[in-house]
């Protein structure tokens, strides 16, 4: 479906192409028959040059069509209700007809070569922009993602009065694991966990993003504070499945988090950060209650 919309559209794009090219190079033919410009070609090859480089070979060819018939005409006798081409005429056509290919050819050349160009500093930009967004360890989305997606979030939440949800997640015991089986183990604790929080979302609005060191962010726009509650009792069962081992397998230690939730409806007056505040206030009362569970943010 979504190729025939995509064919249907370039289809169309290149019909407008031919028109607005033949359209314009046909007024300019007008122009010139009736002003009686001494040498029109000049001004014509300008014409497909233009129709070249901005639409390519299609809007060349179809100027440099429109031109070669008006070359024909321009060139032509048309005394004694006939149309005839003398010698000299002739040629001057053939060099017209010959310039006008080369140049169509060449201009539509240096056209898909710049096209081309352009679109590998397209996607040299793309990748750059990606890497400076993403957490190469993780591969989830940054602090510097997290800050843009979290203030457009909550802009769409003061202005449609909608609940947003916040959950950060911390490992705990991750210093004890770096130390007990080295921090190549704690990277695999980091990834495995990365892992489990992006599976644990449904949505496509949904982020999950690094805020640093073992700490992670789930926000969920448009959430109230029972979604937010499934979307961390999803994670919590899925981290319960992990074990730390060492590489004797003399060792091992359960891999779990603690997470702080928080749900507002925000106001146009309310901090900008305070979602993000109470969610870390929550996990701070879940590090204190023992670790391994889930603190909902109450305003007092």
């Amino acid at each position: 479906m979504n190729e025939r919309i995509d064919r249907v559209g370039e289809d169309t794009g290149i019909a407008v192409t031919i028109f607005v090219s033949a359209a314009i190079t046909v007024a300019l033919c007008v122009l010139n028959f009736c002003v009686h410009v001494p040498n029109p070609d000049a001004i014509l090859l300008v014409a497909i040059v233009f129709f070249s480089l901005v639409y390519g070979y299609a809007g060349g060819v179809t100027s440099g069509i429109v031109t070669v018939g008006y070359t024909l005409f321009y060139y032509s006798d048309h005394s004694g209700g006939s149309i005839s081409v003398t010698e000299g005429n002739f040629e001057k056509i053939v060099v017209m007809v010959v310039a006008i290919i080369f140049m169509v050819i060449m201009v539509g050349m240096l056209k898909k070569k710049f096209d081309r160009k352009n679109q590998e500093l397209m996607d040299s930009n793309n990748k750059l922009q990606a890497l400076v967004t993403i957490d190469p360890l993780t591969g989830l989305s940054n602090r510097r993602a997290l800050d843009d997606i979290y203030e457009m979030y909550l802009a769409q939440a003061i202005r449609n009065r909608q609940p947003i949800s916040c959950i950060i997640i911390d490992i705990d015991d991750f210093k004890h694991i770096n130390d007990t089986f080295g921090h190549l183990k704690g990277d695999e604790c980091l990834q495995y966990t990365a892992a489990v929080l992006d599976r644990s979302v449904k949505r496509a609005s949904d982020f999950v993003g690094r805020y640093g060191g073992d700490e992670f962010v789930i926000l969920l726009p448009d959430t109230n504070e029972d979604g937010v509650k499934l979307v961390s009792d999803r994670l919590r069962s899925e981290m319960a499945k992990m074990k730390v081992v060492d590489a004797t397998s003399t060792q091992i230690m359960a891999l779990t988090v603690s997470a702080g939730l928080a749900t507002m409806i925000p106001d146009a007056n309310a901090e900008k950060s305070i979602l993000l505040k109470y969610a870390d206030r929550a996990l701070y009362e879940a590090k204190r209650q023992g670790k391994n569970c889930v603190v909902v943010y109450k305003d007092q």
